[in-house]
């Protein structure tokens, strides 16, 4: 091999060494790029979903708030009777306390604190207060989110199905309707057919000036399901969840989830205890007869990511009245690889015994 072919020949493979380390560098950038590229988008793609959860949360959340207590136009509910009613010709008497509970009309709003795993109200300390949710409100497999509020909203529909015996919608015949017979003002909640008049000859009179409101009460949950798990197939999940009156018999509706991602809901009242009109004092851990002078609600909901991120570390603390979430120190171990977000929303409640009707 002559002298100028081996220089020749040497150049060429320094060049090769050149381009293939510019190469392996320009791979590596290419790869890196993409890396942060696809963790921009998963953080992108996991804050939106947050923002969605927590706005509908919110914005359902609130309105329900807002409109607990509405009965129809009856400005007192107290005076609404809970009538034996008819199913298919046989009468309904449930056991279950959870559905006398979803049925105690004058009372339009309850509140439980700080609830635990089982159904337990909890000061902001963890002590228990004494009060507690129906245990028939839940199965024996489910477990409430422990920390969070859990309210009952009691309200009719938005609309009448009957106005003074014209029905607007079809009459459920299974379903529980709040009566208002205009001349005598009496009212009534019946479930089943024995809210409807129009085919009792007796009743022809009474039922042109009767208007039927479909009752429909809520109460409003979070849910854990897989409590506790972290695994790259399974972790626990998180869900906003309510439970209604069954449309199709006597008792309750199997319970239906709302959207998925709902950590915890805290709610703090503003008690009138003047009848000014003004608010006088807040509380989150409000007696039944505190929520009579209740007229405002401060509303907060946790929302999270429905996905784990590795590369992220949640270190912050969220205060929901007087509870603190710190996930990092939480004994579920992937809770502080999940990104979250607070909302929260004032509400003016329609509370008829609060502003005097």
């Amino acid at each position: 091999m002559t002298p100028k072919l081996r220089r020749s020949l040497g150049l060429t493979l320094v060049e090769l060494m050149v381009s293939l380390a510019i190469g392996a560098a320009l791979m590596l950038a290419g790869a890196t790029l993409f890396l942060n590229s696809r963790q921009s988008y998963v953080q992108d793609e996991q804050a939106a979903y947050v923002q969605e959860v927590g706005r509908y949360s919110l914005r359902f959340l609130s309105r329900e708030l807002g409109l607990a207590g509405f009965m129809g136009g009856v400005q007192q509910p107290e005076l609404i009777k809970v009538e034996q009613t008819l199913l298919n010709g046989a009468e309904l008497a449930p056991s279950s306390s959870c559905y006398h509970l979803l049925l105690n009309v004058p009372e339009g709003l309850s509140h439980y604190n700080n609830v635990t795993e089982q159904g337990l109200e909890t000061d902001g300390n963890g002590t228990a207060t004494g009060r507690s949710l129906p245990p028939d409100c839940f199965s024996d497999s489910e477990t409430l989110m422990q920390g969070s509020d859990v309210v009952v909203v009691r309200r009719v529909k938005d609309s009448p199905t009957v106005i003074q015996g014209g029905e607007q919608a079809s009459v459920n015949a299974s379903a529980t309707y709040l009566s208002i017979v205009r001349y005598n003002e009496l009212f009534a909640l019946n479930t089943g057919a024995a809210s409807n008049l129009a085919d009792d000859e007796t009743s022809v009179d009474t039922w042109s000036e009767t208007d039927l409101w479909e009752y429909m009460p809520q109460l409003l949950y979070v849910r854990v399901r897989n409590p506790g798990q972290c695994a790259s197939d399974t972790y626990e999940t998180v869900e906003l969840c309510r439970l209604r009156l069954n449309q199709s018999g006597s008792g309750l509706a199997p319970t239906q989830c709302l959207v998925e991602g709902v950590e915890r809901i805290n709610v703090v009242y503003g008690l009138d205890t003047d009848d000014d009109l003004f608010v006088d004092m807040f509380t989150e851990q409000p007696t039944p007869a505190e929520l009579e002078n209740a007229i405002s609600a401060r509303l907060t909901v946790l929302a999270r990511s429905d996905q784990t991120d590795s590369r992220y570390i949640d270190d912050k603390s969220y205060e929901l009245g007087s509870v603190t979430f710190t996930p990092s120190a939480d004994e579920n171990s992937c809770n502080d690889r999940i990104r979250r977000s607070m909302f929260g929303s004032t509400v003016l409640l329609r509370n008829m015994d609060a502003v005097g009707l």
